[in-house]
C-alpha cells in the first residue's frame, strides 16, 4: 500500500514540477526581440536562438518577479526591469563580448519602443469613431469663390 501511495504521489509530482511554461506574449515578445536584433545584426539560427533564450528568461523572469511580490507601482515594476535587463547583459557578454551585449540589449529597447508606438497606434486608430454630424469645410482657390464652403449632412451653408 505504501508503495502505491509513494508511486502515485511521485507521478502527480512529477507533472506539477515541470519546466517552466512561458505564455504566449513571453514568447512572441522574446521572438520580436531576437529577430530585430538578427536583422539588424546579421546573427546565425545558433546565435539568434541563444539571444533568443536570453530574452524569454529576461521577459519570464520579470513577470515572474512582479507576479510573486505583487508589484503594482511603476517604480517598482522598473527596478524589476532594470536588474533584468542587467543580468540579460550579462548573458550575452559572456558570449558575445560587451559591446555587443550592449549593442543587443539597445536594440532590443529600439525593438520594444517600436513595438510599444505600433500597439499604441493601433489601440487609438480603434478607439476613434465617426462623428455624429459630418461637418466638412472646402476652401476655393479662385479669387471670385467664397472663401469657404461647408457642409453640414449634405446641406451647404
Amino acid at each position: 500500500m505504501k508503495k502505491i501511495v509513494f508511486f502515485v504521489a511521485a507521478i502527480a509530482f512529477s507533472f506539477c514540477a515541470q519546466a517552466q511554461d512561458y505564455t504566449k506574449f513571453q514568447m512572441n515578445r522574446a521572438a520580436m526581440f531576437s529577430t530585430y536584433i538578427a536583422e539588424k545584426m546579421e546573427l546565425n539560427e545558433t546565435q539568434q536562438q541563444l539571444v533568443y533564450d536570453v530574452m524569454l528568461a529576461r521577459v519570464y523572469n520579470s513577470n515572474a518577479t512582479i507576479k510573486a511580490q505583487n508589484l503594482t507601482t511603476q517604480a517598482d515594476k522598473q527596478a524589476v526591469y532594470k536588474s533584468e535587463y542587467k543580468k540579460a547583459q550579462e548573458k550575452l557578454a559572456a558570449e558575445f563580448g560587451a559591446k555587443d551585449a550592449r549593442k543587443m540589449m539597445s536594440l532590443s529597447n529600439e525593438a520594444r519602443k517600436n513595438a510599444d508606438n505600433k500597439e499604441a497606434f493601433i489601440r487609438y486608430s480603434n478607439q476613434v469613431k465617426e462623428p455624429a454630424s459630418s461637418f466638412s469645410c472646402r476652401f476655393f482657390k479662385r479669387p471670385t469663390d467664397p472663401p469657404t464652403t461647408c457642409y453640414q449632412n449634405g446641406k451647404g451653408s
